[in-house]
């Protein structure tokens, strides 16, 4: 090997050990500390109940029913080792999703999924404790009927994919 081999050998492999240790190391680099409230209220969720608003009926008529959409909220859940519950003063995620059209654009549904968690939180000005949206997550799709059951299930999962890497930020939050 020449001279200049060896030294962009070298070069290269110390490059990639510094991205190798980027990736193993990430979880313990500070996190910013200017975490917005929204975020850090998700800090420590263990469990949650969740529940569907009822789907718009273009979204029924598409073959997508509350099943599907659960059965994505609890998998996703559970990998991200949060517990399912019915236990009445849990936090609470509620998934609703809403279709619009134009009748200008008859091949275009508009998909908008908004997860809310619903925290009990008090009001200090009323002195009363309420349950209320806390943080929203908030997914948006452009699509044609024919696709509006896969992008619905898609919107699914990526909501709840953008609420776990959300409190699993919160969990590394540094105060």
């Amino acid at each position: 090997m020449s001279g200049i081999r060896i030294i962009a050998f070298i070069f290269v492999f110390i490059a990639a050990l510094g991205v190798g240790f980027y990736a193993v190391a990430a979880p313990s680099l500070p996190v910013d500390k200017n975490i917005s409230e929204e975020i850090l209220c998700l800090q420590k969720i263990t469990e949650v109940r969740i529940a569907i608003d009822p789907l718009p009926a273009d979204v029924r008529a598409a073959g997508v029913r509350s099943e599907n959409l659960m059965e994505i909220m609890k998998a996703r859940l559970d990998d991200a080792g949060i517990k399912v519950t019915d236990a009445p003063k849990t936090t609470r995620l509620v998934l609703k999703c809403l279709t619009l059209r134009d009748s200008k654009q008859p091949n275009t549904v508009a998909v908008i999924f908004f997860l809310d968690v619903q925290q009990r939180v008090t009001i200090e000005r009323l002195n009363a404790q309420m349950t209320l949206p806390t943080t929203t997550v908030l997914g948006t799709a452009l699509t044609t009927p024919g696709n509006l059951k896969e992008v619905t299930i898609d919107r699914c999962h990526l909501a709840m994919r953008l609420f776990t890497d959300v409190a699993q930020q919160a969990d590394l939050a540094v105060k």
